[in-house]
């Protein structure tokens, strides 16, 4: 075939073949590039979400100290974009085959549970009340006056003391969330209720609703947790644990998908760079073996007529090309001396 083409369509052909070839790596890189971009937008989104997480926690820890219901709403607001954002990713990974569906339940349900968990505690504050004045806090602070201003009418000393005293360990437990201060209060209160014996009968009825009011502080005190590990605190810590540890596993296996992705991609655009360059020397030597062989071959057989071989048999004569025209006129040349 490539006897039948002339020298200027071999070159022009290798040429094309360079061009296509350079074509071909080029093509392959942008499509390494625009593969890579899309890999890199969920290495993006899933680096937001981790923000979004802190966020939450920011949030989380802003409502803690300052109970404001503020707070809840930004916690809420967050969290929606959380949950967006991972289902972003899991269409993202899907699109470009990269396996996070495990990863992304785990997460998904990690999420669930710290929401649900933060409502919940939100809601036990939300009871024990957010101010002094709201919730259990305002009905035991209620109760605490009723019982000084009926105190205050009695000149009984010891009966003063022992208020005090109950004031003293209601005070310990509620800054340091300690039991023993209860067990302290309930030794006060049987204390007091002694004293006080039939005496008194104003006094019992309102000291007994101080109890009872500081009783119900109290549970709602343990039913967020006297500990971080305790009551609702313990719940929620899990879940923040878990979403930890789920944000942490997602991007690991994004960032060994991207990085094996990447490899890949590069591989492909070596091999189809190696693949260009071997067809590019072989097409080279072919298209050199198809003009230097048959060049000389006639070099040679000139240099036998030249020295008065008119024996000698001209080559390349079937060829169409120019070698094929150079060889008829050596013929011609031949026949005529």
């Amino acid at each position: 075939m490539l006897a039948n083409l002339s020298i200027r369509s071999k070159f022009a052909l290798l040429i094309l073949v360079l061009v296509a070839g350079i074509g071909g790596v080029v093509g392959a890189g942008f499509y390494k590039d625009h593969v890579a971009g899309r890999l890199d937008a969920i290495g993006t989104s899933v680096d937001k979400l981790a923000r979004d997480i802190l966020t939450l926690r920011k949030h989380e820890k802003d409502f803690l100290a300052r109970q404001d219901l503020t707070y809840k709403t930004n916690f809420d607001a967050v969290m929606a974009g959380a949950e967006g954002e991972l289902a972003l990713i899991e269409a993202d990974a899907a699109d470009e085959g990269v396996a996070v569906a495990a990863d992304v339940a785990s997460l998904r349900g990690a999420l669930a549970d710290y929401r649900a968990a933060f409502t919940q505690m939100v809601g036990l504050y939300v009871q024990a009340g957010l101010t002094p004045e709201t919730g259990l806090q305002g009905e035991h602070r209620k109760a605490i006056h009723a019982a000084e201003a009926v105190m205050a009418r009695s000149s009984n000393d010891r009966l003063l003391k022992d208020m005090l005293t109950l004031r003293r360990d209601e005070k310990d437990f509620l800054l340091r969330s300690d039991l023993q201060y209860i067990q302290k209060w309930e030794n006060g209160y049987g204390v007091m209720m002694a004293d006080l014996g039939d005496t008194h009968p104003d006094i019992v009825d309102s000291v007994v609703s101080y109890r009872t009011a500081f009783l119900a502080l109290v549970e709602a005190r343990r039913a967020i947790g006297l500990t971080p590990e305790s009551g609702q605190q313990g719940t929620m810590r899990d879940a923040v644990h878990r979403t930890d540890g789920g944000i942490t596993n997602l991007g690991a296996t994004v960032g060994g998908a991207l990085t094996a992705a990447r490899t890949r991609l590069s591989l492909v655009v070596i091999l189809i760079g190696v693949a260009v360059g071997l067809v590019a020397l072989a097409a080279s030597l072919l298209i050199a073996r198809s003009i230097v062989n048959p060049v000389a071959a006639l070099t040679g057989a000139m240099g036998s007529l030249a020295h008065g071989d008119l024996e000698t048999e001209i080559p390349a004569l079937e060829r169409t090309d120019e070698i094929g025209t150079m060889a008829k006129a050596v013929e011609v040349f031949k026949k005529n001396s």
